[in-house]
C-alpha cells in the first residue's frame, strides 16, 4: 500500500484545500513535514486515521454523539471570516495491490454543519470508479478489511504510543493486544465464544431435566463482563487523562523554565553564597582597616623605612665603638696604673721612663683597636628600642605588602563572585511571576498523582475482574462439557468440547510461534538502534503474559527501570519497528513526533537506520527540533518529498509551502528531484 494524495478542506488550521503529494520516488522512501507545535502537524496524521476508519478513530467505545461533536470540532474556523465554513471533508488516495492486480482507490470523507446536526457522507472509488460491488452502507467494513485498524496502530502512531509502549504498566496489555490483532486471534476468540452460545442454546431444553448451574453461571459471567466492560471504558479515559495530565505537567515545567525557574531553584543557595561573601568581604576589610592603623601607612615609604634602618644601624655602630672606646680608656689607665706602681713584681726591675713608654704603647695599641667614635646619635634610641623599629620596618617593607596584596586579591575575587551572583539574582524571576506557575505545576503533580494511584487501584480490580471471568468460563465450559456428555446424543454437540479445546490449542501454538519470530526481530532492532554497541541486548518475550525481559551479552536479566529514558524509547520504537516487520502488512508508515525524548546519539542512529528502512513509505511529521538542520542534512539522500507548516496566530490557518525549515523552495524541488 502507497498513500499517493492527502487532501484536506476546511479542516482543523487548515483553510480551503490543501493538497499534498505524498508518493515517495524510488529509493526515498521519506515523506517530511516540518512545523513548530500546533502548526497542524498531528492534524494531517488525525485526518487519515479519521478518513479511513471514522468514528472507531476516536475509540472502540466512542459515542455517535461525541463523534458528531468531534467533527463538528474540525471544521475550520477564522475569526476573520464573516462567513464561517460549515463544510469540511478529506479525500485520501492511494494504491492497494491484491490478488487481482494493483488498485487505485480513494476515499472521500466529508461532513456539514446544518446547525441543528451533523450530516456525514463516505465516498469510496476503485480504478476511477464507485465500488459497486459493495453496498454503501458497508463501504466503512470493506475500508476496516483492506487496512485492519488494529494493524494500523502499528503503522500510524505518535509520541504518545511510543511513550505508552516505554511505560512499565502498560507494554504488556499493549504488545499482547497487538499480537492478537496481527494474528486475527480475536476471531478464533470469537469462534471459541459462538461455540459456547451455541453449545448452551441446544443444552437449553435439557437444563430442567438435569440439574446444573450454567444458567446461573453463564448469568454471573455477562454480568461480570459488563462490569470488566465499564471499566476498560473508565481506564481508557482515565489513560487518555492521564496523558493529557503529563502533557500539562511538560507544558508548565517548559513555561517555568523559560520564566527562569531553573535559576529560581538556586535563588536560596545564591542567596546564602551572597551572605557568605559578604561575611568573609567584610572580614577582609576589617583586616585591612588594622593593618591601616598600623604599620600600614609606613609600606607606602619603603626607601624612607630602608634608609631609617640603616641610620639606626650606625647608630648602633657608633655607640658600640664610644662603649669600645671607653673600655679601652678604662683598661689603658688601668694598664698604665699597673705599670707605674711596678704590679707585677716582676716590672720593679724595669726603669720608670721604660713603663711609662710601655703603657703609653698599650694604651695607644687599645685605642686603635676600639676605632673613632666621632659622629652624633640623632635619634637616641636604646638598643631594645633599636630591635622593635628593626622588626617593624622588616614587617613593613616585606609582610605588609605581601598581605595587603593578599587581601586585595581576596576583596576582588570576593567582589567578581558578589557581581556574579547579583547577576544570577537578576536573571530569577520574583515571586509574582514564579508563584502562579508553582501553584499550577503543585496542582499538577498533585492530581497527577492521584490520577496514578486511581490508575493503580483501577488497574487491580480489572485484574480480579479478568481473572474472575477465566475462572467463570472454565466453570461454563465444563458445566457445558457436563452436559454434553450426559445428553450423548450423535451429531455436532457432542464434538463442540473437543473443537473449543482445538482451537484453544490452535490459538496457543499461533501465539507462541509469532512471539518466538518477534522476540528476534525486536531484537535485533533494538540492537541497531541502541547506541550501546558493546553491551548487545536480548530481549525475551513470555507467549503467555507477554511480559517482556530485557536480558545482557551474558544472559543476566535487566529490569527495564534499569534502562535510561532514551533507551526505553528506543525499546519501544524497536517493538513497533518489529510488530510492523513481522505484521506481513506493506503499510506505510506515518509517525508524528519520534524524536522528542531521545538524545542525540540515539536520534542519529534512528535518522540512519530507522527511518529510512521503517517501510517503504514513510511519513514524519517533525519540529524543527528533532529533525534539525544536522540530522535533516542526514535524511536527504532518502527524503522524496519536503513540507513545511507554518501556522499564522492572527488569522488561526496554516499555510504549506514546499521545503523545511532550512532550505527554500527551489533547493528542496532540486534535491527531491536529483
Amino acid at each position: 500500500m502507497i498513500l499517493t494524495s492527502l487532501s484536506l478542506t476546511d479542516f482543523g488550521t487548515f483553510k480551503g484545500v490543501q493538497t499534498f503529494s505524498l508518493g515517495p520516488k524510488p529509493g526515498r522512501p521519506i515523506v517530511l513535514f516540518g512545523g513548530k507545535n500546533g502548526a497542524g502537524k498531528s492534524t494531517i496524521l488525525d485526518a487519515i486515521r479519521l478518513c479511513f476508519y471514522g468514528q472507531q478513530a476516536l475509540g472502540q467505545r466512542v459515542a455517535k454523539e461525541q463523534y458528531l461533536g468531534y467533527l463538528k470540532s474540525r471544521i475550520h474556523r477564522n475569526p476573520n471570516l464573516i462567513i464561517q465554513p460549515n463544510h469540511s471533508s478529506i479525500c485520501l488516495e492511494f494504491d492497494f495491490a491484491d490478488p487481482d492486480g494493483l488498485h487505485k482507490y480513494k476515499i472521500v470523507r466529508s461532513w456539514e454543519d446544518q446547525g441543528a446536526r451533523i450530516m456525514e457522507d463516505l465516498q469510496l472509488e476503485r480504478d476511477g470508479r464507485p465500488l459497486d460491488e459493495v453496498s454503501a452502507e458497508h463501504w466503512q467494513e470493506f475500508i476496516r478489511d483492506l487496512v485492519p485498524i488494529g494493524v494500523s496502530q502499528l503503522f500510524f502512531f505518535d509520541g504518545e504510543k511510543i511513550q505508552q509502549l516505554a511505560e512499565d504498566s502498560s507494554d504488556q496489555r499493549t504488545l499482547a493486544d497487538a499480537v492478537k490483532l496481527l494474528l486475527g486471534v480475536d476471531v478464533v476468540e470469537r469462534l471459541d465464544t459462538d461455540l459456547g452460545t451455541y453449545l448452551s442454546r441446544s443444552l437449553s431444553q435439557r437444563r430442567s431435566r438435569q440439574p446444573n448451574q450454567l444458567a446461573e453461571t453463564e448469568s454471573f459471567l455477562e454480568q461480570t463482563k459488563e462490569s470488566l466492560k465499564t471499566l476498560l471504558t473508565k481506564r481508557e479515559e482515565q489513560e487518555k487523562e492521564l496523558f493529557g495530565l503529563k502533557r500539562s505537567v511538560d507544558v508548565l515545567e517548559q513555561k517555568l523554565a523559560a520564566s527562569g525557574g531553573s535559576f529560581a531553584k538556586n535563588r536560596d543557595s545564591l542567596l546564602k553564597d551572597q551572605e557568605r561573601l559578604k561575611v568573609e568581604a567584610a572580614t577582609a576589610r576589617n583586616a585591612l582597616r588594622e593593618l591601616c592603623s598600623g604599620l600600614l601607612p609606613f609600606s607606602l615609604a619603603p626607601e624612607l623605612c630602608r634608609s631609617l634602618k640603616k641610620s639606626l644601624i650606625n647608630e648602633e655602630l657608633l655607640e658600640q665603638k664610644r662603649a669600645a672606646a671607653q673600655f679601652a680608656t678604662r683598661a689603658a689607665s688601668a694598664v698604665r696604673k699597673s705599670l707605674l706602681e711596678k704590679k707585677p713584681s716582676w716590672l720593679r726591675s724595669v726603669k720608670s721612663d721604660l713603663r711609662k713608654t710601655l703603657a703609653d704603647h698599650i694604651a695607644s695599641v687599645l685605642h686603635d683597636m676600639a676605632g673613632p667614635s666621632e659622629g652624633h646619635a640623632f635619634h637616641g634610641y636604646s638598643s631594645a628600642e633599636r630591635r622593635d623599629l628593626f622588626k617593624w620596618i622588616d614587617s613593613a617593607t616585606t609582610e605588609i605588602p605581601q598581605e595587603v596584596a593578599s587581601l586585595t586579591k581576596r576583596l576582588e575575587q570576593f567582589n567578581r563572585s558578589e557581581h556574579k551572583i547579583q547577576a544570577e539574582l537578576r536573571k530569577a524571576p520574583s515571586d509574582d511571576v514564579l508563584s502562579p506557575l508553582l501553584h499550577d505545576l503543585q496542582d499538577s503533580y498533585k492530581a497527577l498523582a492521584e490520577m496514578n494511584h486511581s490508575m493503580t487501584a483501577l488497574e487491580e480490580n480489572i485484574r480480579i475482574l479478568q481473572a474472575k471471568i477465566e475462572d467463570l468460563s472454565r466453570k461454563c465450559q465444563a458445566e457445558a462439557h457436563r452436559l454434553a456428555a450426559i445428553v450423548s446424543e450423535e451429531g455436532r454437540l457432542h464434538l463442540v468440547p473437543n473443537i473449543r479445546l482445538a482451537l484453544d490449542e490452535f490459538k496457543s501454538t499461533l501465539i507462541d510461534r509469532k512471539v518466538r519470530a518477534l522476540e528476534q526481530c525486536v531484537t535485533d532492532c533494538f540492537n541497531v538502534l541502541c547506541r550501546k554497541k558493546d553491551n548487545m541486548r536480548r530481549i525475551s518475550i513470555d507467549s503467555n503474559s507477554f511480559s517482556v525481559t530485557v536480558k545482557d551479552k551474558d544472559g543476566h536479566p535487566i529490569s527495564k527501570g534499569q534502562l535510561s529514558a532514551g533507551e526505553k524509547q528506543v525499546y519501544a520504537i524497536s517493538m513497533l519497528w518489529a510488530l510492523g516487520k513481522t505484521s506481513n502488512r506493506p503499510l506505510p508508515l506515518i509517525i508524528d513526533t519520534p524524536l522528542a525524548r531521545l538524545d542525540r546519539d540515539h536520534r542519529t542512529l534512528l535518522a540512519e537506520h530507522y527511518f529510512p528502512n521503517a517501510s517503504h513509505q514513510v511519513l514524519i511529521l517533525s519540529t524543527d527540533t528533532e529533525v534539525d538542520e544536522a540530522y535533516f542534512e542526514q535524511l536527504t539522500p532518502a527524503i522524496s518529498k519536503a513540507y513545511l507548516l507554518d501556522f499564522d496566530s492572527m488569522e488561526r490557518t496554516t499555510t504549506v509551502s514546499p521545503g523545511y525549515f532550512w532550505r527554500e523552495k527551489h533547493e528542496t524541488v532540486q534535491a527531491t528531484a536529483d
